[in-house]
């Protein structure tokens, strides 16, 4: 059996596995941020998050879960509107998911904040841009100086 000699020197492992995480950065930076654009900036349409929200009063147990998985999705853009319904007279079955949704939507605003960090860490043209569509969001108020304060200190 014949032995391959290279002719390349041998990377040592430790500075191999750092070339790797760097080429790995740029590589799929903009994947990254066209995923995450997508999913910060999503619109929703209002009578649908309403259609849903009024689905959660449902009678049947399959309509209330679809309801609360379909606004599971969207996520915060349904926060205000849950808000002013639970203000009203409601069944025990309908607070229950709607403050579940609640505290869902929470957890939301923490990830998205930490988005903010990676974002502003990539110091991509793209990541860049990003924080700037998300600083000047007026329905995100603590994402929009999260991403305001990562621009200023970019510049």
């Amino acid at each position: 059996m014949a032995t391959v000699v290279s002719s390349k020197p041998a990377i040592p492992a430790n500075k191999q596995s750092r070339s790797n995480h760097f080429t790995n950065r740029f590589l799929y930076a903009s994947r990254l941020v066209a995923f995450l654009k997508k999913k910060l900036l999503a619109t929703h349409d209002p009578k649908q998050i309403a259609e849903w929200i009024g689905d959660l009063n449902s009678d049947s147990f399959a309509v209330r879960s679809r309801a609360t998985l379909a606004l599971e999705e969207v996520g915060p853009a349904a926060k205000e509107t849950i808000q002013k319904a639970l203000e009203g007279n409601i069944t025990l079955e309908f607070r229950r998911r709607a403050e579940g949704l609640l505290a869902k939507y929470e957890r939301h605003a923490t990830r998205d904040l930490r988005v903010v960090d990676v974002l502003e860490h990539m110091a991509t043209a793209e990541s860049r841009e990003l924080l700037e569509i998300l600083a000047s969001a007026p329905t995100r108020p603590e994402v929009a100086t999260a991403a305001a304060l990562a621009v200023k200190r970019a510049r």
